[in-house]
């Protein structure tokens, strides 16, 4: 991922220097402008979910209880009045790399929030068992179809309008949840919403 992330900034760069030789637009230059600040914090979001994770020095896995990660996971989001929590499996602590856990759900949250008519709750659940810690991001906005979903988790790829987001919410936490050794698992259908689902084995 970082490497990846690395050949694009170098790309993007080349792009904004041939596109001011060349007197492109004050619009042009913009939008390669973003692409590369985008990257750059792409970047530094991997770099901070990977030493959460253990990649890294720094390393603190923190013993969690669900209702407690559910607010810090909404408590930094705008949006959070939008958003119902639902918690289930008790209040025993949860060993996570909270931080970066938390970034990768409310990146999900807010994808949701976005596909939401406006007034439309998101739906939040957090589920423990002994074998895994389930979360759920439920929305009832348009929804994907086959396509959209194969090419849901793949860099750059959105369905939203210009200038709402990057397409790089899912995969980022693809890639972070899929470092800690789960899943992640799009549900959607047009015209019926949409559920996005991360399971981590505990244990």
């Amino acid at each position: 991922s970082s490497d990846l992330l690395s050949t694009i900034a170098i790309i993007a760069k080349e792009l904004e220097r041939r596109l001011e030789r060349d007197g492109a637009s004050d619009e042009d230059l913009a939008d390669a402008r973003l692409i590369r600040d985008e990257v750059a914090r792409c970047r530094r979001i991997l770099g901070r979910m990977s030493t959460e994770a253990g990649d890294g020095p720094g390393e603190e896995i923190v013993g969690t209880s669900l209702p407690e990660f559910g607010r810090q996971v909404l408590g930094e989001m705008a949006g959070a009045s939008a958003v119902v929590l639902t918690v289930e499996g008790g209040d025993e602590p949860v060993d996570l790399p909270r931080e970066g856990l938390a970034t990768s759900v409310r990146a999900l949250v807010q994808n949701a929030l976005d596909a939401s008519p406006p007034g439309m709750k998101v739906d939040l659940r957090l589920l423990r068992t002994e074998e895994a810690l389930t979360i759920n991001v439920i929305d009832e906005g348009e929804g994907m179809d086959p396509q959209q979903i194969e090419r849901a988790l793949e860099p750059f790829f959105t369905t939203k309008e210009v200038g709402r987001g990057m397409g790089l919410g899912l995969y980022l936490a693809s890639s972070f949840i899929e470092s800690l050794g789960g899943e992640l698992i799009i549900e959607s259908s047009r015209g019926r919403g949409s559920t996005v689902s991360i399971r981590i084995p505990l244990g």
